[in-house]
């Protein structure tokens, strides 16, 4: 049997960060934490691959 599949709709205020809040994230995870961009970038495609694959399949 085909799996229903419902996407989520999200009704209240979606939390973000200004260009220049997320210069200093990028920034402080380069040189405090001294992660590169290439791994935070794994990182981010690897997790939201992750997320798409609980909620849709």
């Amino acid at each position: 049997m085909a799996k229903i599949m419902t996407i989520p709709v999200h009704t209240g205020d979606i939390p973000y960060l200004t260009t220049s809040q997320m210069i200093e994230v990028d920034r402080a995870m380069m040189e405090d934490f001294r992660i590169d961009l290439i791994r935070m970038m794994e990182n981010a495609g690897r997790t939201l691959a992750h997320l798409a694959r609980v909620r849709f399949l």
